[in-house]
């Protein structure tokens, strides 16, 4: 069956998002870019979707596609393309640079969000991120002011475990406190206690972020008092703010870091 532009597909086969964009990038010669090729990443919040975003050099025929956006550039190397699934597409560090040359049509915080996503899931190390900014650096070229704010945006704040974390830590951040330590040990008298995502360093006062979806069923439930437990006889006060508390509410988090910050809770613990 015709696809378009000399691609063909088997005759029954069923139509999916990755074979329409395999199907529009085969038309043109061109790589998957932008939120499609961040969709295929895997990267939190984009899906495959119309229009799909295709990334063709200057001087190929073709100007427009149906159900698909035409992005050019005059430099595309061979090592900034990789295949996903068969679907040639731009690598992790090309495709976040794609997403903020599409600013204002993507907003930047969100690029900064792809960012941090990326470097949580280890397909992206910010040396690597820098390097593809200073590579593509250059006078006019769409991208590079709107990448390298959203790069220090997302490099400001510690690398965290979900997105949770990382939004706790743009709450603290934004109200002008210091940021607490991520992922902290805590042990008593020797013995391991439990990982915290949040403690201020020299303090009894434990922060945690607790996502609906991983702390609902009975089993986690019983996991978390457990836990819950063992702090407090370790000596520990624990914070507990949920995803929608800190969606409606995130103004008790900063609250509660600024009277930890104070020495108002969470006494300081002996060295």
């Amino acid at each position: 069956m015709p696809r378009g532009g000399g691609v063909f597909a088997v005759a029954g086969a069923p139509e999916t998002p990755k074979q329409r964009v395999l199907a529009k990038c085969l038309e043109v010669d061109g790589v998957a870019t932008g939120s499609t090729s961040a969709a295929l990443h895997g990267l939190d919040g984009f899906q495959l979707r119309d229009p799909v975003d295709v990334l063709v050099t200057h001087g190929r025929g073709a100007t427009r596609m149906d159900a698909a956006r035409l992005h050019r550039s005059r430099y595309l190397p061979r090592e900034h393309v990789v295949e996903v699934d068969g679907i040639p597409t731009l690598n992790v560090a090309r495709t976040l640079f794609s997403l903020a040359a599409q600013v204002p049509g993507i907003p930047e915080h969100r690029v900064s969000q792809a960012i941090e996503d990326a470097l949580r899931k280890r397909l992206a190390t910010e040396a690597w991120l820098r390097w593809m900014l200073d590579l593509l650096r250059r006078p006019g070229r769409n991208g590079v002011a709107a990448f390298e704010r959203a790069l220090d945006v997302a490099c400001r704040l510690p690398v965290t475990e979900s997105w949770l974390e990382t939004e706790s830590l743009r709450i603290i951040a934004k109200a002008g406190l210091p940021l607490p330590l991520v992922q902290q040990r805590i042990a008593a008298e020797g013995e391991f206690v439990a990982r915290v995502d949040f403690q201020y360093a020299g303090t009894s006062a434990v922060i945690e972020a607790n996502g609906h979806g991983s702390h609902s069923t009975p089993e986690q439930l019983s996991c978390d008092s457990a836990r819950r437990r063992k702090l407090t006889a370790a000596g520990y006060q624990v914070y507990d703010f949920t995803s929608l508390e800190l969606r409606d509410h995130p103004e008790r988090l900063v609250e509660t870091a600024r009277a930890i910050v104070d020495g108002t809770i969470g006494r300081l613990r002996p060295s």
